[in-house]
Parts: structure tokens; sequence; C-alpha cells
């Protein structure tokens, strides 16, 4: 049986402190939901990460996300990964838009529509944006001597 030295009894209760200043109710950088308030959720960060990445393994296939796609896995694995980006993307921009004002956005469904309108929109551009990022590639590979592949180019000049 192991017993607790005071010395582990004072950090404990020194921690306990300080969490409990932390989360005190009348600590203005603390962002909770109660069940009696109506705040909007903020978009995610790690959520927002979580997309970008998902969007990276669309236009880059092979190179972000799953690395060993054959050609009859690349359309399940684009597929898969756009619909999972859809559903994130949506759900964030309705969080986004919880900060318009109520005569911007008067209502629930109005909100859900436009989410809906924009992120197909964003969405539907990603072949264009594909496109100009093929070029950027390809300016990268032919401007740097010391590139041996477009492969490397898209490793080494990530942005």
């Amino acid at each position: 049986m192991k017993t607790t030295s005071r010395t582990e009894t004072i950090e404990k209760k020194n921690l306990s402190r300080v969490v409990d200043n932390l989360c005190s109710p009348d600590n203005y950088m603390a962002r909770t939901r109660s069940a009696n308030r109506k705040e909007q959720i903020l978009p995610s960060r790690n959520t927002l990460i979580e997309l970008v990445e998902a969007l990276r393994a669309v236009l880059f296939p092979g190179y972000f996300g799953p690395s060993e796609l054959t050609i009859e896995s690349l359309r399940f694995h684009v597929g898969s990964t756009l619909n999972k980006a859809q559903r994130i993307l949506r759900q964030q921009v309705q969080r986004v838009m919880g900060f318009l004002s109520e005569e911007d956005m008067p209502d629930r469904a109005r909100h859900e529509k436009l989410s809906r309108i924009i992120t197909d929109d964003f969405l539907a551009r990603l072949p264009e944006i594909q496109r100009i990022l093929a070029t950027d590639v390809q300016a990268a590979y032919e401007r740097d001597p010391a590139a041996k592949s477009k492969d490397e180019a898209i490793f080494c000049y990530p942005g």
C-alpha cells in the first residue's frame, strides 16, 4: 500500500487551488456552455486543422494522407475524404455564422442553407485550386536546381 507524503499532499492542494482559480465562474477567459445560456459554439481550431489535412489529402492524393494509393483506390479515397471535409467545413461555417447579428442571419434554417451553399461553392472550386497548385509545384521544381523531382518540390515546399 502506497502512502502519500506530506509534500505530495501539499502539492496536490496547491494544484487544486490553481485549478479552482482557473475554473472559477468569474474567470472571463473560460468559455463554457450552460443549459440556461444560448451561447454560440465557436469553431474548433483542432477541427479546422483536421479539415486542412483532409483537403491536402484531396488536393495532393498519395502525398498527404494515405501514401499507398492505387488507381483503383484513388477515387474512393478522394470521395471519402471529400465527404468528411464537406461535413467538417459545413459545421465550422455554421459556427462562424453564429457571430452574425440577428438581422444578418435571422433564422437557423437560413443559417444551414447558407452554410451549405458556401461549403458546396468552395468544394466546387477545388479542381481549379488543384490545377493552380500544380503550376506552383512545376515552378518550384524548375526554379530549384537542387530539386530532383516534382515529388521533392511538394515535400520541400509544403506552403
